[in-house]
């Protein structure tokens, strides 16, 4: 059978397998596309462009664009990523070492839509389905392996399904504006791997390469301190960003909000990015150091680390006075990839945690309390980079059942220690 579509040009008949060649061929545009520039900033315009064809091909076969991602999902990722997450699933709870990979560009796509799905509901029951397939997949190779006696029995279920999914997307967001570690994943498996299955906690993990650590970025300063006009902006770019993303807010809005017009802006600003480069300095940055002091104090007290503690530190984490401060992080983390002035001081700011978290990690390593075959900067990367995905998952699902975090961190913590009690 024959089809005719306008390719490039005046109508043409082709074929229906070039049919579903240029459907594939459009829908792996799509991904790269969003591993590029985020969901937000995908248009029908460059997906053609890539592929050489015209905008017509495209909307004679999507509506748009969430019917395409939705075909994205559908027809490329849960067949292939979906069925490769499963089998490395079904292999860790069988107790397998080395566990099969998966494709780290889908997986990329995942936690671009999952991220978006903050300020774009439409994406929730697109990617709803498919995260639902793998806590689907994980229970049952869970359930299995319990019977078997390899899955420790006191642990919340749901939460060693969402350890590993939020581990991947915390991975890929926090690479977004820092350089992860080299094999970084290797030893947080292997940690996973000790919290998960009941297996002797001080079992040894695979030697870690001698690294040097992360430098200490200097974070830059804004050359002119705001007036009393330039701080009410910055609180209503706060909620702003916050609510509706980087992408989706606008100078008129924001402007509006404090009784003034743009040109309020313009003047104390050079645009959109300036002003958000700005939030990240004056708020952003002093909220996280805030946020970073408390994990600090945690990784310092983990010796006598109780469950009060740690669960009042959960509690910090979890608490909807902090939503607005979590979102705002991750929507600089977005928009730093497309502006360069945000990445300037987005990705220094991270830098600065990761680096400082390693150096407390290799102290303790040092003085004997934490176990020696332990790499300080996989930890301090999994530190940053776990949580942001927890509460992600957490703000983009808040119907998902409510895991019990603090039973898994607290034997992850003990299979940190030089003497595991």
């Amino acid at each position: 059978m024959d089809f005719t579509f306008d390719v490039a040009g005046p109508a043409m008949k082709i074929s229906k397998e070039r049919s579903a060649e240029i459907r594939r061929e459009l829908l792996d545009s799509t991904a790269k596309e969003i591993l590029q520039v985020g969901f937000s900033s995908i248009t029908m315009a460059q997906i053609a462009s890539n592929c050489d064809i015209a905008v017509s091909t495209i909307t004679n076969r999507f509506r748009d664009k969430f019917e395409l991602i939705d075909a994205l999902v559908a027809e490329v990722i849960e067949p292939e990523l979906g069925q490769q997450f499963d089998a490395q699933t079904r292999a860790f709870w069988s107790g397998e070492t080395q566990l099969p990979t998966f494709n780290q560009d889908q997986m990329g796509v995942i936690s671009e839509l999952t991220l978006a799905a903050t300020h774009t509901p439409q994406l929730r029951p697109i990617i709803g389905p498919f995260l639902t397939a793998r806590a689907t997949a994980g229970a049952l190779a869970r359930d299995e392996a319990a019977a078997v006696g390899l899955a420790r029995p006191e642990l919340d279920p749901n939460g060693q399904l969402f350890f590993q999914l939020a581990t991947s997307i915390g991975h890929y967001i926090a690479s977004l504006t820092s350089t992860a570690p080299q094999n970084v994943r290797v030893q947080i498996n292997e940690l996973i791997r000790l919290t998960l299955l009941d297996l002797p906690l001080a079992s040894g993990l695979s030697p870690s390469n001698v690294r040097t650590p992360r430098a200490v970025p200097a974070l830059p300063e804004r050359s002119e301190p705001l007036d009393e006009v330039g701080k009410t902006l910055i609180d209503s770019a706060r909620t702003t960003f916050s609510k509706q993303g980087y992408e989706g807010s606008n100078l008129q809005e924001i402007a509006r909000a404090t009784g003034h017009t743009t040109g309020a802006i313009y003047s104390r600003f050079t645009g959109k990015a300036d002003l958000m480069r700005t939030l990240v300095l004056e708020s952003v940055a002093p909220s996280s150091l805030s946020s970073f002091n408390a994990t600090r104090s945690l990784i310092e007290s983990l010796g006598s680390l109780t469950d009060e503690s740690l669960g009042n530190y959960l509690a910090r984490l979890n608490s909807d006075s902090l939503a607005e401060e979590r979102a705002l992080r991750l929507v600089a983390r977005d928009a730093a990839r497309r502006e360069s002035a945000i990445a300037e001081v987005v990705g220094p700011l991270q830098d600065i945690h990761l680096a400082l978290l390693a150096d407390v990690f290799r102290n303790h390593i040092e003085s004997g309390l934490l176990r020696a075959d332990l790499d300080p900067e996989s930890l301090a990367w999994w530190m940053v980079s776990f949580p942001v995905a927890v509460n992600l998952l957490g703000d983009v699902f808040p119907e998902s059942h409510p895991i019990d975090w603090l039973s898994l961190l607290t034997v992850t913590n003990r299979a940190l220690m030089t003497h595991p009690q």
